[in-house]
């Protein structure tokens, strides 16, 4: 490995440790002294239990920060990786995974989770005001659309659209989601729907640069 930079299918394998079981996951092995250790998502601090944390410090207000090797930013960095295969290899190994980096214990609990990040935002509300204000139904099209946790909220009162890498069966039956293998609007949707309102929740920062480009200049 020396003088390479590792992958991050390598730290899928390091992350066979961590099972999916009866609603909750489980570190399997000994960690920290323990054997089958009970832990929540939010537990598992990856950097610690891969070794490469350099600085773990303390502050006086309780927070902590994590220093890291270049090496593990750039295995994961936007710009090095394959997003299809790497979401669909996420979705694999935990199929609870939401990017708001809550746990959650189904899918339900997961679209809720990643509503209240909208919420705090105060981007959820504003879009509810125009849908309830507009005269007409708005064409609404949402990038990342995860497991359908704005569709469900506002699908009856506008014309949704979302797009994202992995649709879950659950959504596979609504023709208005689409499975996209490449980031941008695809060709069915762009210059063919005007959207009035196209939304986009914690999504951009997990898109290479010429991916986020791309998407503003479609947008």
């Amino acid at each position: 490995m020396e003088g390479k930079i590792s992958t991050y299918h390598e730290s899928f394998n390091f992350f066979k440790s961590i099972s999916y079981k009866k609603n909750e996951y489980f570190a399997k092995g000994k960690f920290f002294g323990v054997k089958d250790k009970k832990i929540s998502i939010r537990g598992i601090n990856t950097f610690m239990m891969e070794g490469l944390a350099v600085v773990r410090e303390s502050f006086e207000n309780g927070t902590g920060r994590t220093v890291v090797k270049e090496e593990a930013i750039q295995r994961f960095h936007p710009n090095n990786i394959d997003n299809k295969g790497f979401w669909r290899e996420c979705r694999k190994r935990f199929p609870l995974i939401s990017v708001c980096g809550a746990e959650s214990k189904n899918i339900s609990h997961v679209n809720t989770q990643t509503l209240g990040m909208s919420e705090c935002l105060g981007l959820l509300p504003f879009l509810k005001s125009l849908i309830d204000k507009s005269h007409e139904k708005l064409n609404v099209l949402e990038i990342g659309c995860g497991y359908g946790n704005l569709f469900f909220v506002i699908k009856d009162k506008c014309n949704y659209y979302g797009i994202d890498y992995i649709v879950h069966r659950l959504l596979k039956k609504h023709k208005n989601i689409i499975e996209i293998d490449k980031s941008g609007i695809p060709d069915q949707l762009l210059n063919k729907i005007t959207f009035d309102v196209i939304y986009c929740v914690n999504v951009l920062q997990h898109c290479s640069q010429k991916d986020r480009f791309d998407y503003f200049q479609q947008s």
